[in-house]
């Protein structure tokens, strides 16, 4: 199966993209967690989701946010500082998920990736820090 998700992608032509003049741009900010909002990410977490490689289901997160944001705060401040990522940060499972066509062709289903809840806090969190300071200095263009 594995070669046939494989098969799928494609390599870019990157000779047929336009040239955009370069500027110079301030370096981003550092990232600063705080505890609210990470508490915020986890009461926001869809109940329903799968619970990903630890088995603790995402309701738990949810109903817990205020008492274990300072945990989650903690681990991904440390994962940040030390640039790199605790060995089950890097766990996930991955599921294949039904596109359309002849359900026996494996490429008609799609790869998705479970990962565990921390993770897809830290994820967002330097997702949402990276697209303001694009947004900020508008350093992204319409290609």
């Amino acid at each position: 199966m594995l070669d046939e998700f494989t098969s799928v992608f494609t390599c870019e032509d990157t000779f047929s993209i336009s040239r955009v003049e370069c500027h110079s741009y301030p370096d981003i900010d550092q990232l600063k967690l705080n505890q609210e909002g990470v508490a915020e990410l986890l009461s926001l977490l869809d109940a329903n989701k799968a619970s990903g490689p630890h088995n603790i289901p995402c309701c738990i997160f949810k109903e817990l946010a205020l008492e274990i944001a300072p945990v989650i705060t903690a681990i991904c401040g440390q994962s940040l500082e030390l640039g790199t990522l605790p060995c089950d940060g890097k766990e996930a499972i991955i599921s294949p998920v039904y596109k359309k066509g002849n359900v026996h062709l494996a490429s008609n289903y799609r790869p998705v990736s479970l990962a565990c809840v921390n993770s897809k806090i830290m994820e967002h969190m330097i997702c949402k820090h990276i697209h303001n300071h694009l947004e900020k200095y508008d350093i992204l263009t319409s290609f």
